[in-house]
């Protein structure tokens, strides 16, 4: 994190302030490649997955559909047979078919549709292919199914903002080296809506809920996998971290399975101090502020609980909790010690209803291994030598001189400035001696260009590749 913000790390800081000391003009300058690098990265991803800005979802029937037609249905030509003079596209006096004044494409079409139908009503379907299809029109139930099934994922998607929560699972995927996401679940989504009364006259507000599928992106910093687990599907547990305000709190209780008693006495209550974790300041940019802040912690866990354990809480569960069995996968959310909800685990087959994919997969735990992590090193060799290839030229660039005060007038100042004049006295020599360093900038910047190099080997994004960051302006502009 700190590589991608620019920032040194406490070890780094701490050299540099020894240096301080002995040159207290020394440099301090961060050279963001890792930024560069990562947000190329960055950019690649999101143009691979989001290609013309598309969510990337297609649906497509098997070659044997299961419990459909294995083929297409088409209706029999000699049953669908539709009379010749109904193909005739000119007409001719007389016809019936005179255009009535005002009509249009949508008329004219809606009264062809209307004479089809007597011929295509109380058809028989038969399974196969047509044998003649410009006689026998064609049906594939299974493609229409599927286009209609795709359309609407995409439709529930886009509502819900997909492509932003997946750019922002995916920035953390590059950075952090594991992008989170969670879903799908149910949201009740509230539509507002006025009717007008038809005795009154008067408009009402009739809001219309429905249920909608919801995906949304997991901080890494909220979330606390078992940390034995090497993927998600073989974690005991996972507990997520929510802050909330207390207008946010509040909402929970138009949620299904919330205990509203509960939480309206926390609301009374108030906000309980929060421990703030280490990380949190840092990676926020803020600092001198209230530990005590007004939000309310809630944790969500999903997992495995004892039977001992949930008998103290069986009226929350209800008639949902099964009979015989030693331990149970449910989702608890608690709150300063209160449980705000518990359900069992609605998904069936059970899962846990997280996803975490690795930038580059590590084999012995969940998170993965992020392109910074790959190139911290060269990345230090780089400001190294990049400051003291400044430094350098700060010496290389100016004099230092020798002053033998033995040779010089009295009441003379020692300062030196263009055109200075020095009176000497006493024996012949040299009163004023100036000392050049070496200047040895060009062996630093061999140096830097060999790291850069090598942190295109480590990070497989060359530096030609740089190019490709535009995309990633469309994460912070919430697109």
């Amino acid at each position: 994190m700190r590589q991608w913000r620019g920032e040194h790390s406490p070890e780094e800081v701490a050299a540099i302030n020894r240096r301080k000391e002995r040159n207290p003009y020394t440099v301090e300058n961060f050279i963001k490649i890792t930024k560069t690098k990562a947000t190329a990265a960055l950019g690649q991803i999101i143009d691979l997955v989001f290609d013309n800005d598309r969510i990337p979802i297609s649906i497509r029937p098997t070659t044997i559909p299961e419990g459909g037609v294995e083929d297409v249905v088409h209706l029999q030509a000699e049953q669908a047979k539709v009379p010749t003079e109904m193909l005739d596209p000119y007409g001719y006096p007389g016809d019936g078919n005179t255009l009535a004044p005002g009509a249009d494409s949508k008329t004219m079409l809606g009264a062809m549709a209307a004479k089809l139908q007597k011929y295509l009503t109380d058809k028989k379907v038969v399974k196969g292919p047509s044998p003649d299809p410009q006689t026998s029109p064609v049906l594939t139930p299974a493609e229409d199914a599927a286009y209609r099934m795709e359309k609407t994922v995409i439709d529930q998607l886009e509502e819900q903002h997909f492509q932003r929560e997946t750019r922002r699972a995916f920035w953390q995927m590059v950075v952090l080296g594991t992008g989170v996401m969670k879903g799908p679940m149910t949201k009740a989504e509230v539509s507002h809506r006025w009717v007008k009364n038809p005795y009154t006259g008067v408009n009402e507000y009739t809001p219309e809920v429905t249920k909608k599928p919801i995906c949304t992106y997991v901080s890494c910093w909220n979330f606390y996998p078992d940390p034995y687990a090497t993927r998600i599907e073989d974690a005991a547990y996972v507990v997520e971290k929510h802050r909330f305000s207390p207008d946010a709190f509040a909402e929970l209780r138009r949620y299904e399975g919330f205990d509203k008693k509960t939480i309206d006495y926390l609301i009374a209550k108030g906000p309980a101090p929060i421990e703030r974790e280490w990380w949190e300041d840092s990676i926020r940019d803020v600092t001198n502020t209230d530990s005590n802040m007004m939000q309310f912690e809630v944790k969500e866990y999903w997992g495995v609980l004892d039977k001992k354990f949930l008998a103290s809480l069986r009226e929350m569960l209800g008639d949902d909790i099964e009979e015989g069995l030693d331990q149970y996968h449910v989702n608890v959310w608690t709150c300063q010690g209160y449980v705000l909800r518990l359900i069992i685990n609605p998904f069936v087959p059970m899962r846990i209803p997280y996803y975490a994919a690795p930038y580059e997969e590590h084999p012995e735990q969940i998170w993965g291994i992020s392109l910074p992590q790959n190139m911290a090193d060269v990345q230090r060799q780089m400001n190294v030598h990049y400051d003291m290839m400044v430094d350098n030229l700060a010496f290389s660039g100016n004099c230092v001189f020798e002053i033998n005060e033995t040779y010089l007038a009295d009441n003379q100042d020692a300062g030196v400035y263009a055109g200075k004049i020095f009176r000497t006295t006493g024996p012949l020599g040299q009163a004023v001696r100036s000392i050049n360093f070496n200047n040895t900038s060009q062996q630093h910047m061999m140096a830097f260009d060999k790291a850069r190099q090598i942190a295109d080997e480590v990070t497989g994004q060359p530096s030609y590749a740089h190019g490709g960051t535009s995309t990633t302006l469309q994460v912070t502009s919430g697109k």
